[in-house]
């Protein structure tokens, strides 16, 4: 079995076409721009193919993006990792292509829409935080930013449906802990915060919390629905009733109100206001975590006539999840022998048949799946491998198709970032392999990001770090030397849930401070566009530090990660004695 898809996108109609579409719909609406973006209804970073609606417009594909629309320009704004891939994707005749940092979306906005514009988004999609934000951006120009429902979904004629696959149950023995235990801590955090109710869309806090998995996002086990947890009473999840086959509706409704789903875009008259109006009855305040609450679930819940408090703060269970219990890190473990196998399996398989110059990226990623599926443990690919050589490797976030296929000969370094969905924990590792002889350059290179890596994995630091403090330590050998990457070093990762989670990461923004329990990516690279891309990637869990003499309460990482680095890409001579050690050390556990 092949988890995944290598066709090339689908172009069924011309994007110039399509911009016609949208701007006739602008003008039955009465609005002059249109923004999108690159998420759905449940804020997620992997999207079913319904949601897709930039890629659908502009041809990116990319997993982070916004997009404009004015009835003379359009525009796309994407962040470091996706500049090469941005141009090699869309019409540069028909959108701009912006870096959102250099230029961001708002400074287009007010370039490009005069006093009085209206501007359309849709409000199931856009959060609360983002319109806030962009509001005061905006404050002063006259512009206005008007909610909407989706204008895409009324001119995307074959636009798929919303998935309605099973969901399962997510055993105890994997999760540690009971939903209603589960249940019961999250509801002590509300009593803390003084919320009677609390509002979740996104679908893998929701699946942690009720120990529920499915398929409904190719490569991530979770289950598209929403939820509202009382204070004092069952949950009531939010699920399309075709998902729940009979023993996980069994188990559910112990400890749920099975409703039916709505996306929040009906009438305001629909199932879920009608239910609302029950609530705002019996309860006084709900939590809302505005970084990603929708614009109109925000609505929704403050414009009523009664008056229900709202509390503007994160949700405890992104922190609770974050925080693996002893037998979620006993799983990751255990998923990151069944990967390590595999790995070094295809690391051997990989240098015995390089030479043979038959090797394509697809098949070489194909066979990869092979052996991870050998393991007898594999339920998914936590993502799609990105499988590249030679210049496709600078391609931070690679999708490989049919079309840009490339056999794999001559000179040149194969960059390949995969992982697994296990039942115990997911995986998510990178290597970057030597084909044919590496020049002195990309040995260096490949030497200072590993330099970043072991800096990083060595780290020890005071309890109450944030990913933004360490973040220097994976790119201090590559500054000195004039290098940098374009992408942040670490992000948490799920227990058989996404391969991306947080709030945890390590990057030049992340304001989160870590604590034991915590899994993170340990991942630096270096891109040279055009030549070749490497990237050395194990993943970090957070643990304590029992320092003799020390005056605070210390924190390091332990690497569970253990697949061998290609030792003819370094350069001894650049590392010092302590480096070499750690290196020696590692190898000998793998």
């Amino acid at each position: 079995m092949v988890f995944q898809d290598f066709s090339s996108p689908i172009r069924l109609h011309n994007d110039q076409q399509k911009l016609v579409s949208l701007r006739d719909k602008m003008k039955q609406k009465k609005i002059d721009g249109w923004l999108i973006s690159r998420t759905d209804e449940f804020q997620g970073e992997y999207l079913a193919p319904y949601a897709e609606r930039l890629a659908w417009l502009t041809g990116f594909t990319g997993s982070a993006g916004q997009g404009a629309v004015s009835y003379d320009k359009a525009a796309i704004f994407i962040d470091g990792r996706y500049t090469t891939q941005v141009k090699d994707q869309i019409d540069l005749e028909l959108f701009e292509d912006h870096h959102m940092s250099a230029s961001p979306l708002h400074e287009w906005i007010i370039a490009h829409f005069e006093d009085g514009s209206q501007v359309g988004y849709d409000h199931a999609i856009w959060t609360k935080a983002q319109i806030d934000r962009l509001t005061t951006q905006l404050k002063g120009t006259g512009i206005l930013l008007k909610a909407m429902d989706d204008l895409i979904d009324e001119i995307w004629e074959d636009q798929p449906s919303r998935p309605v696959n099973f969901a399962f149950l997510h055993d105890i023995s994997h999760a540690g802990l009971s939903a209603e235990e589960k249940i019961t801590q999250v509801q002590e955090k509300m009593k803390e915060l003084g919320a009677d109710l609390h509002y979740i869309c996104e679908c893998d806090a929701l699946c942690w919390l009720l120990n529920i998995r499915g398929s409904d996002i190719a490569h991530n086990p979770i289950v598209q629905a929403h939820a509202i947890i009382p204070q004092n009473d069952k949950v009531i999840l939010m699920i399309d009733k075709e998902k729940l086959p009979d023993v996980v509706r069994q188990a559910l409704e112990k400890i749920v109100d099975i409703q039916p789903f709505d996306a929040f875009k009906t009438s305001p008259k629909g199932t879920y206001f009608s239910m609302l109006e029950g609530l705002f009855l019996d309860y006084n305040s709900i939590l809302l975590d505005p970084m990603v609450t929708s614009q109109l679930v925000y609505n929704l819940f403050s414009q009523t006539d009664s008056e229900m408090h709202i509390i503007e703060k994160p949700s405890p269970i992104t922190l609770m999840k974050a925080i693996k219990n002893k037998v979620e890190i006993a799983g990751h473990k255990k998923a990151q022998n069944y990967d390590a196998s595999a790995m070094t399996a295809f690391l051997d398989w990989f240098d015995l048949e390089v030479p043979k110059g038959q090797l394509t990226e697809i098949s070489t990623a194909k066979k990869l799946e092979n052996f991870r599926e050998e393991t007898g443990a594999l339920k998914e690919i936590s993502f799609d491998t990105i499988s590249g050589f030679a210049a496709n490797g600078a391609i931070i976030h690679y999708r490989v198709t049919e079309a840009t296929d490339k056999t794999i000969q001559g000179d040149g370094l194969y960059l390949v970032d995969s992982g697994g969905q296990y039942d115990c924990g997911t995986t998510d590792i990178t290597r970057t392999i030597v084909v044919g002889t590496p020049s002195l350059e990309q040995i260096k290179a490949y030497t200072l990001v590993l330099k970043g890596h072991i800096a990083l994995a060595q780290a020890i630091f005071p309890k109450g770090t944030t990913g933004a403090q360490l973040d220097v330590l994976a790119r201090m050998a590559l500054w000195q030397h004039g290098l940098d990457f374009d992408h942040g070093t670490g992000h948490g990762i799920g227990s058989y849930l996404n391969v991306h989670e947080g709030p945890q990461s390590i990057s030049k923004r992340a304001s989160i401070a870590l604590e034991p329990g915590m899994l993170l990516s340990n991942e630096p690279g270096y891109y040279k566009p055009g030549a070749y891309g490497i990237r050395l990637e194990n993943i970090l869990l957070v643990v304590e530090k029992h320092i003799e003499g020390a005056e605070r309460d210390m924190l390091g990482f332990e690497t569970t990660s253990f697949v061998r680095f290609d030792k003819r890409l370094i350069d001894e001579n650049l590392l010092i004695q302590d480096e070499l050690d750690w290196l020696d050390s590692y190898h000998a556990k793998c």
